[in-house]
């Protein structure tokens, strides 16, 4: 069995700050679509694309908040699990689960 890897301080406040941005650069994205398809399209197109973004930025946040968890405690108390590099391998999880429950 291998020794489980370790995430130092320094990789993991990287991380955070990367998640952080990308949430950042996703909601502005998702104001300037909405305002765009209100001019272009009306209101109701407006409320999809607000809907369309606000999923979005739940499914990060609930990435950013399944990594810390995966990292923090789950690794630690099944040592045969890796810590996630990322949020994007939760965000696959997620999917992935979503898929696997769903179907």
């Amino acid at each position: 069995m291998s020794a489980p890897v370790i995430i130092n301080e320094a990789e993991e406040q990287k991380q955070s700050a990367r998640e952080i941005k990308t949430l950042l650069i996703v909601f502005i994205i998702g104001i300037f679509l909405s305002v765009a398809v209100t001019q272009f399209y009306g209101k109701k197109a407006s409320r999809l694309a607000s809907f369309i973004t606000a999923f979005f930025v739940y499914l990060l946040i609930a990435a950013m908040i399944g990594r810390m968890i995966w990292n923090r405690y789950l690794v630690e108390l099944m040592p045969f699990l890796r810590p996630a590099r990322g949020f994007e391998y939760i965000l696959g999880l997620i999917i992935f689960a979503g898929l696997i429950f769903n179907a």
